[in-house]
């Protein structure tokens, strides 16, 4: 599927952090376990882009959706997070960045990435999903015929200190900063880049420009109504990989004064 110009299906060559498949859903890839993300699972790709959400949706066979209301489907007892513990632990990785303690700051940020390396996307339904099937013959790893597995562990490289899986439908690869921090902007803006990763699609994007004095500015960037639908390009403005490019590893990084930086720091050593 392209979309702009772009691609967003299912790729095994240029990796991604585990976390944008349990972020968001793109075709090609498992939902859950309610087959593969395909252009019917969105109303109108025209005004809704090619992505659908995924945090908060449940697993098919949980028996969480409602069995009431004129539309159950959208309805589900999935527990909505207030406050949970990686919010906090990311807020007091800012606080240790500006008040210099920058290696505090570095010690949070890897142990919520060493937790984000645990697991991938699995399968979901590779017993039962005849699209699942067709699609990735074989058994895993190299296919889904018979894995109903939701989540699937990375494989840790000692040797490099990376978390990776190549499945049948993505390339997951995540690893930790291994070099001290010494510069107090560039440790600022991995906290913020691992603040979107983390907390993406969970409401807090907008309150944290608001928080740092950024909104107007950052926002401006991303959507212009006037123009949205017929243009193209600025439908590209709202592609998740425009709002949280991070999500993305291919092509990540942040692109002002840190971009090879941050980018080398984020794909190569984490």
């Amino acid at each position: 599927m392209e979309h702009s110009g772009h691609s967003f299906s299912a790729n095994t060559t240029v990796p991604v952090d585990p976390r944008l498949d349990w972020t968001a859903g793109r075709d090609g890839v498992p939902y859950k376990d309610w087959g593969l993300h395909s252009k019917a699972f969105i109303r109108d790709r025209s005004y809704s882009g090619p992505y659908s959400p995924k945090k908060n949706v449940h697993e098919k066979r949980s028996g969480a959706q409602s069995a009431v209301g004129w539309n159950s489907f959208q309805l589900n007892s999935v527990h909505i997070h207030i406050y949970r513990y990686a919010d906090v632990l990311l807020l007091l990785a800012e606080a240790a960045v500006e008040t210099g303690n920058l290696e505090e700051a570095r010690g949070i940020i890897n142990q919520i990435r060493a937790r984000a390396g645990q697991t991938a996307e699995g399968c979901g339904s590779g017993s039962t999903d005849t699209v699942t099937q067709n699609r990735y013959p074989g058994a895993w790893p190299a296919g889904c015929v018979g894995d109903d597995r939701i989540a699937v562990p990375l494989l840790n490289n000692p040797a490099t200190g990376r978390d990776s899986l190549l499945t049948p439908y993505a390339f997951y690869k995540i690893g930790l900063y291994t070099s001290t921090w010494t510069d107090q902007a560039f440790a600022r803006a991995a906290v913020r880049y691992e603040r979107r990763l983390e907390l993406a699609m969970e409401g807090q994007r907008f309150f944290d420009l608001r928080r740092r004095g950024d909104a107007d500015t950052v926002i401006a960037t991303l959507h212009q109504p006037a123009s949205f639908v017929s243009d193209p390009a600025d439908r590209d403005r709202l592609e998740p990989r425009r709002l949280v490019p991070e999500l993305w590893v291919g092509h990540a990084g942040l692109s002002l004064a840190y971009g090879r930086r941050m980018t080398n720091a984020c794909r190569e050593s984490p």
